[in-house]
């Protein structure tokens, strides 16, 4: 009896594995069937396909060509609508390095110095490498787009100082504040400060060729 089983089980076994693999895929069919069940409907329509009008604004938002000076009339301008004095703009080759270093210069100076109520310092948070501000940013990992890192130094008073990194942000190029160093001791009186930008460009070959 036991080697009848054996053998009945060794003869349907092929049979109902064939049985759970088609049993899965029905499964699966079944998913895919209903997470795209809005695109086989009659009243789907394919997406619009944008305008050049609407590819060249995303193309001042952000170029294909790296050498665009606009945006450094854009800084400009936010500057001056701020009531900042602009210093100096230097373009960064490497921002984890200087980054890294700011960090460490800082958690030195927390450690060896208390500060005083009457100098308060503001400090935007900067992580110590390129990825981590890329994740802190929510920027997806991507070789088509290509931050470019600026530094830009200015003279601001206290309140001009937040404006000025609101400001800086409302442009028509793309531009994402990603850390700050600035020192107040009177609220009238302008102090320097730094502001680190990233500024981004593609490098999508596809869509160089959609962008005239």
């Amino acid at each position: 009896m036991v080697g009848l089983v054996g053998l009945a089980y060794h003869l349907l076994q092929p049979d109902y594995l064939e049985y759970q693999q088609l049993k899965q895929e029905g499964k699966n069919l079944a998913g895919n069937m209903k997470r795209y069940e809005k695109y086989t409907a009659s009243t789907y329509q394919l997406p619009i396909e944008p305008s050049q009008a609407e590819l060249t604004g995303l193309e001042k938002k952000i170029p294909i060509v790296q050498n665009r000076p606009e945006y450094v009339v854009q800084l400009e301008q936010a500057v001056k609508t701020s009531g900042a004095t602009w210093v100096k703009m230097e373009l960064l080759d490497d921002i984890a390095q200087v980054l890294a270093a700011k960090t460490a210069s800082t958690n030195t100076a927390e450690e060896t110095t208390t500060a005083s109520a009457t100098q308060p310092k503001e400090n935007g948070v900067i992580p110590p490498d390129a990825s981590d501000v890329a994740k802190q940013l929510g920027i997806v990992p991507s070789e088509a787009l290509k931050p470019i890192w600026v530094k830009l130094e200015v003279k601001a008073t206290k309140s001009q100082f937040p404006n000025l990194l609101n400001q800086l942000q409302q442009g028509e190029r793309l531009v994402t504040v990603v850390g700050w160093d600035y020192q107040w001791t009177d609220e009238t009186k302008a102090e320097p400060g730094v502001v680190y930008l990233a500024l981004y460009m593609y490098q999508d070959e596809q869509v160089k060729k959609n962008v005239k």
